[in-house]
């Protein structure tokens, strides 16, 4: 129902506030540095096996809860991979559809109740209690609902069951994971097959970021080249080929064309993010497109990484209007992070052609490799 809907996605921006996400940074800092420094001073890794890996244990740490990321073992990383298996272009039509990885998706989402129902049974009872976004859902109440005449409460809030909570960590962990590992990854791709681009965001680094005490949040919202160097990203290689709404009134006029009410419309954001009658050199990665003074900077604020003055020219990576990404400032942060601590620790250099977008994909990553090489 809408007015559940919209007290859930309440929920969801005020644990995305600006305190929440500057207790956030020094987790993600945490798990990077550890990761990294398991490369060794010199090897070669491919990107998005980097990022997979990487982000799933930042995404788990900021917003799962710490004994869930303490428990993100070998079984964990199974039954997520049947969930995410399970997550086809089929499934946003026909979610039910009888098919084998549908059927492993729901026998893995059985078994992920199993195991994080004692973990919020520990949370319930009072046992173990911590300042995060775990906590802040299972304290959750929906608002109680009044007779209007008289104001007296008709029916009390309920909060949520544990079958609810756990689907608030998978829809966290993919939303959290898929799309900010595929964006790394690009973003990679792109920083090393550009070199002016590549030596803008290290002199930014440099002069933001020269050493440990320096990475804050506050001064990775300063670093404005690293924040367009994502956007641009976005633009070339959104993460979803498709964003569907369905119609909810009567005559829903698009141009010439009226749409009947009932029926989904699918909006190509790959096809939009590259359309050259509104994008210069719409298929080059250009950062410089979205700083101040130039045209295309109305299309996008990545400041606030929200949509810009221009209503023609939007860049929908993150969507639009009542259902744009709630959580698209911690996406900034987490990919701005990770690629920060790289610029600041290692020389990179990458060996392969960058790959097409392989678009038979959920989520749209390369068709191929990508392979870095690295020194500390």
């Amino acid at each position: 129902p809408l007015d559940e809907r919209q007290q859930q996605v309440k929920l969801l921006v005020h644990s995305m506030n600006t305190k929440s996400l500057e207790g956030m940074v020094p987790k993600m800092i945490d798990e990077a540095e550890d990761y990294f420094r398991a490369w060794g001073d010199e090897g070669e890794v491919e990107l998005r096996k980097v990022f997979s890996e990487l982000i799933i244990m930042t995404a788990s740490s900021c917003l799962m809860g710490r004994e869930i990321r303490e428990g993100l073992s070998g079984e964990i990383a199974r039954i997520y991979h049947s969930l995410d298996g399970g997550l086809t272009p089929l499934s946003t039509l026909w979610p039910s559809a009888p098919t084998q990885k549908h059927r492993e998706r729901d026998e893995a989402r059985e078994e992920m109740v199993a195991i994080f129902s004692k973990i919020i049974a520990a949370r319930r009872s009072g046992a173990v209690r911590e300042d995060d976004f775990l906590q802040k859902i299972i304290d959750f109440r929906y608002a109680d609902t009044k007779d209007k005449a008289t104001g007296k409460v008709t029916k009390a809030g309920r909060g949520f069951t544990d079958s609810e909570v756990t689907g608030w960590l998978i829809v966290l962990l993919f939303a959290g994971q898929h799309t900010s590992s595929i964006t790394s990854t690009w973003l990679g791709a792109m920083l090393l097959s550009n070199p002016q681009a590549m030596a803008d965001v290290k002199a930014e680094q440099e002069k933001y970021i020269p050493d440990e005490a320096s990475l804050k949040y506050s001064n990775l919202l300063e670093m404005d080249c690293m924040r367009r160097s994502v956007t641009e990203a976005l633009r070339l290689y959104p993460p979803l080929i498709l964003l569907m709404r369905k119609v909810m009134h009567h005559g829903f006029e698009v141009g010439q064309h009226t749409i009947p009410k009932g029926d989904v419309v699918g909006l190509c954001a790959p096809a939009s993010n590259l359309d050259p009658r509104y994008w210069h050199d719409a298929t080059e990665f250009k950062p410089s497109r979205f700083a101040s003074g130039s045209d295309e900077a109305v299309t996008f604020n990545s400041r606030s990484v929200g949509h810009g003055k221009d209503d023609q020219a939007f860049m929908l990576s993150f969507g639009g209007g009542a259902h744009m990404c709630s959580g698209r400032r911690f996406g900034y942060l987490q990919v701005s992070t990770i690629w920060t601590i790289l610029l600041r620790d290692f020389e990179m250099e990458m060996t392969t052609p960058v790959p097409k977008p392989a678009y038979n994909d959920m989520v749209v990553g390369p068709d191929g490799p990508i392979i870095m090489r690295y020194k500390r």
